[in-house]
């Protein structure tokens, strides 16, 4: 019985609401068309797309480097979204880019939204991973870890 009396007000509620609209306007009138606009006076143009890069929490011993594939042979407006990598000397961890021109960037664990040279373009992208329990006199023993990150860029004609 309830639900026969719920509808009920449901629709006594609609039904009022739609009369005060209408007689909320001045006049009872309909509201006017907007003026149109005259053609070729607005110019839609496509962005370009956005290309990501992405790796979540990719498990690694030791010493790992994972070059991204790009679209192209070089991309502009890279922009490294988070970065981040864990395990034992897990700061040494980075993301490398070589640009164009030859010059190399490195980005550490722990950065985000960090926008690169805008005006410059890269060749190629890695993500390097560490994770090394570093002693003196014997050799290194390779630990396990993970690495987590994306990078967005925008392709380059």
């Amino acid at each position: 019985m309830t639900n026969h009396r719920l509808l009920f007000a449901g629709v006594v509620l609609a039904a009022l609401t739609i009369i005060l609209a209408a007689c909320g306007r001045p006049g009872g009138e309909a509201p006017q068309a907007a003026p149109a606009i005259p053609p070729g006076a607005v110019t839609i143009k496509n962005l370009p797309p956005l290309l990501t890069l992405r790796g979540d929490e990719v498990p690694f011993e030791g010493r790992a480097e994972i070059v991204q594939q790009l679209a192209g042979p070089a991309v502009a407006e890279v922009v490294v979204v988070a970065f981040s990598a864990s395990g034992e000397n897990a700061h040494k961890s980075a993301i490398r880019i070589e640009w164009e021109d030859g010059g190399v960037e490195t980005v550490p664990p722990g950065s985000k939204n960090l926008v690169l040279s805008p005006q410059r373009r890269a060749k190629k992208i890695s993500v390097l991973g560490y994770s090394f329990h570093e002693r003196r006199v014997f050799k290194d023993l390779a630990r396990k870890g993970t690495l987590t990150w994306e990078i967005r860029y925008a392709p380059s004609e």
